[in-house]
């Protein structure tokens, strides 16, 4: 739990978030109040179709998620 799930006590779906169909979610690119979120999700890839560069906290969060479930998290950024 981050600093700021830990004042609200929330976990935090990042902005425009929505399931497209089983196992598939979009969303705005998520920031260090959502990762407790992402955890909820069993992620296996990420498409970033956008410039926007992905907070450290974010990339460090799939980084642990490969080393504790031994998967890597797939991560492609396509400009579109």
């Amino acid at each position: 739990m981050n600093a700021s799930e830990a004042s609200t006590g929330c976990i935090i779906a990042p902005g425009n978030f929505s399931q497209v169909e089983s196992g598939v979610y979009r969303s705005a690119c998520p920031g260090s109040k959502n990762i407790s979120f992402l955890k909820t999700l069993g992620l296996k890839t990420v498409v970033n179709l956008t410039s926007n560069c992905v907070p450290d906290e974010v990339k460090t969060f799939y980084e642990q998620m490969w080393l504790e479930r031994g998967k890597k998290i797939h991560y492609l950024q396509i400009q579109i």
